[in-house]
């Protein structure tokens, strides 16, 4: 018996040491991890295109495989970091402004400009009556022309892209928007004529939309099912993007260059706000003999007692025999945090081509030469998005709110033949309030002056209707002529009165 339980305490002491266990654990961690950076840069390359006979790449293809993935995660830092919000919102108010574009018909199809402006006020008040009504705007009656535009550009700047769909309910137009992530990845396909299915698109031989396919939403789950998804003619459909390279088919979201830079800001102000939360903390350990301190733990209201006196604020205890503190301060290692979050802002600001300043909303410390040029930059920005709201978004709607509004008889006085010219208009962007609206009159003068730019450019930049200002301004005129008519009428009344009664005092004086 004796032998036998010596025999088996000797594996218990042998196997006691752990060293060598925790080393061979250690190197499968690392092993693990740079398995998982051999696996993400070989998925990365593969996106991109970089890998095998894809050397350069395809945007397209890039797109189809990385497309749903970064619109999610663009959308989740929409909604959580303040900086992809803020971004959001700065590009909707530039693009749309307060109020969106402004759309203004520009009817020339008589010989008389009079019956033009007419017409063109006509259609003007016909439009918006339509556009201003959710009801009869939207098919879910909550958006008109303004929201309309807002929230395509806002989900453009998330998504990369933004779609919308028009619908013919009663005989009158109605708009729907669609969200991007319908449109299905996983269709492509070649079809008979030279057509082809690629990330929920059809194109014909020549690259151009023939439809889109739409996959059905599920409320219950919230999702959207893959299979079957609905053929919809190009025709009826908007979609809305800024393309980055040729013959590219979606867009990608503004936020994509700077997704990293992005989530290392976020994780070294999260690593700085621990830093500092441990460093308002002040820890205090509390040192015992070997004798103090077996009394304490195997008695347990010792345990209470620490956990009850001596972790409480403020609280005043006796030590007991052979006890020491020691205090510990840690330092808050938060050296140079203004200088890289600058460096962070400065390369997300660069990779959405916008300033500092727009970005972040502090203009402290901020020039006014500094002020201008971000004015400038913003305006050079927002200028291709603006144009591609024109082209994509507000001129076909316009023009199948015209044909349908003639189909129905509720807009007269314009012919079928005549519709190309008749459907016409400007689409006005409206002017933002500069820093310097003194100079920037002078600088709009002195264009009017040297015949480069007409009043009416000015007016229609306002987002104010040129007719009805000049009509405005020439009753204006009108009714200070009056005035001044019967100021002179009355002051050559008075004068004359005046005389005569000067000349019988005088025949007067000379007959005495």
């Amino acid at each position: 018996m004796f032998g036998f339980n010596k025999k088996k305490e000797e594996p218990v002491q042998v196997k006691a040491p752990v060293v060598p266990v925790q080393r061979k654990l250690t190197e499968k961690n690392m092993k693990r991890e740079l398995d998982a950076v051999t696996r993400q840069r070989n998925q990365i390359t593969q996106a991109l295109g970089l890998g095998g006979a894809f050397v350069g790449g395809d945007i397209n293809q890039v797109i189809n495989r990385s497309l749903q993935r970064r619109m999610i995660e663009s959308r989740y830092l929409a909604v959580e970091n303040p900086i992809a919000k803020k971004y959001a919102s700065v590009s909707t108010a530039g693009v749309c402004g307060s109020s969106g574009l402004y759309i203004r018909p520009d009817v020339h199809i008589h010989n008389d400009s009079g019956k033009d402006s007419e017409l063109n006020q006509y259609l003007e008040n016909a439009f918006y009556k339509w556009a201003e009504s959710p009801e009869r705007f939207d098919v879910a009656s909550v958006l008109d022309i303004s929201t309309f535009q807002a929230q395509l550009e806002n989900t453009r700047a998330i998504c990369g892209e933004a779609f919308a769909r028009f619908h013919i309910i009663n005989g009158e137009l109605r708009i729907e928007m669609i969200d991007p992530l319908s449109v299905p990845f996983n269709n492509n396909k070649v079809l008979s004529d030279g057509r082809y299915v690629s990330n929920g698109i059809e194109y014909d031989r020549f690259r151009r939309p023939i439809a889109y396919y739409i996959m059905q939403y599920s409320p219950s789950t919230y999702s959207y099912i893959s299979g079957d998804p609905e053929r919809v003619p190009a025709d009826e459909m908007i979609h809305y993007f800024v393309p980055s390279f040729p013959n590219q088919e979606r867009g990608m979201p503004d936020i994509t260059a700077c997704v990293s830079t992005l989530k290392e800001l976020d994780k070294f102000l999260g690593a700085s706000l621990m830093s500092k939360l441990v460093g308002a903390s002040s820890m205090a350990f509390i040192e015992t003999s070997d004798t103090n301190d077996s009394e304490v733990i195997s008695n347990r209201s010792g345990v209470e007692y620490y956990e009850n006196e001596y972790l409480n604020p403020g609280s005043i205890v006796t030590l007991q025999p052979g006890q020491t503190i020691k205090s510990v301060n840690p330092q808050a290692a938060t050296d140079g945090l203004e200088v890289f979050i600058k460096q962070q802002m400065n390369l997300i600001a660069m990779s959405l081509n916008i300033s500092v300043q727009a970005l972040t909303g502090d203009v402290s410390g901020a020039s006014y030469s500094a002020s201008k040029l971000s004015e400038r930059i913003q305006a050079s920005t927002f200028g291709a998005r603006i144009n591609q709201m024109q082209v994509k978004v507000l001129k076909p709607l316009y023009i199948r709110w015209l044909r349908q509004a003639m189909l129905n008889n509720t807009v007269k006085g314009i012919k079928f033949s005549d519709f190309d010219n008749a459907s016409t208009a400007q689409y006005i962007s409206q002017t933002t309030t500069s820093i310097e609206p003194v100079r920037d009159a002078q600088y709009q003068q002195i264009l009017l002056q040297m015949g480069v730019k007409s009043k009416q450019q000015i007016i229609s930049e306002l987002g104010n209707d040129p007719a009805v200002v000049f009509a405005q301004i020439e009753k204006e005129n009108s009714g200070k002529r009056d005035e001044t008519e019967k100021e002179n009428i009355n002051n050559g009344h008075g004068n004359v009165e005046k005389s005569e009664a000067e000349s019988e005092s005088d025949q007067g004086t000379d007959s005495k």
